[in-house]
């Protein structure tokens, strides 16, 4: 029999929104401030939230956000007003972003040649990134990079469980058909990536920060401004949430 204690999601829509047209947190944007691209990071985020909360609400999950308004809520804060819900037993910690990839610059026989800073592997880009001489960076441009991404913090824990299940369900929904999913083949071979991020190694519950696509790439911003990808997203992250309740929590 599942033991029903108190289960709770504690969302976090990453940076903050957009007050009175103008985006709160500098940066978080499209390279098309203006244009069709537009995209803001904290104003999606805080829509996958609404979205996420409806369905939570619909589904009877209990949630609480940490960043209920469009400011920039401080890391601090919003670890602070988690940990002081003292439900580290019964509580799962969602982080809600979208990401971002600048653009490199190689000077090659005479021309700028583009490069993706999160492919390497090129013999070029290594020369020219140790010689420090005829690399440059272009952190407002679109780029080649895409795809969800899932983090925990460093080493084995629930939370690598949770993003486990999170990415089985992004899947079964079909979500890899329309975006890549980026799964971390390079330390431990699992689907999340690990990083020291101050909610994920701060947090006293499991938690998890899903990076849902690119704003420095056109395709996944087009996805990401679709209502109809939004809902799919959300859809497979209540399933995943329901499965987070029965099978870590309270199996």
């Amino acid at each position: 029999m599942i033991d029903m204690k108190p289960f709770l999601v504690v969302l976090d829509p990453g940076h903050g929104g957009e007050i009175d047209g103008v985006p709160v947190t500098a940066g978080k944007c499209s390279p098309d401030s203006e244009g069709p691209l537009r995209f803001i990071e904290g104003v999606f985020n805080r829509q996958m939230v609404t979205r996420l909360s409806d369905r939570l609400s619909a589904a009877h999950i209990n949630y609480f956000c940490v960043a209920p308004n469009s400011g920039d809520t401080s890391l601090g804060a919003r670890v602070r007003v988690a940990n002081n819900l003292n439900l580290h037993n019964t509580a799962f910690y969602f982080s809600v972003h979208a990401n971002a990839a600048p653009t490199w610059y190689l000077y090659l026989n005479d021309i700028w040649v583009q490069y993706n800073s999160r492919t390497p592997g090129h013999k070029d880009f290594f020369y020219a990134n140790l010689n420090n001489s005829s690399l440059v960076r272009d952190i407002g441009g679109w780029n080649s990079v895409r795809g969800i991404e899932i983090y925990t913090s460093i080493g084995e824990t629930r939370s690598d469980l949770c993003a486990t299940i999170i990415m089985e369900e992004v899947s079964a929904a079909g979500i890899p058909d329309l975006m890549p999913v980026r799964a971390d083949y390079l330390s431990d071979g699992d689907v999340d990536k690990e990083a020291n991020y101050y909610v994920l190694k701060n947090t006293v519950m499991p938690a998890v920060l899903i990076e849902c696509g690119f704003m420095t790439n056109k395709e996944d911003v087009k996805l990401m401004s679709d209502p109809t990808f939004q809902e799919l997203l959300a859809l497979s992250w209540l399933n995943a949430i329901q499965r987070i309740q029965t099978e870590i929590f309270y199996k």
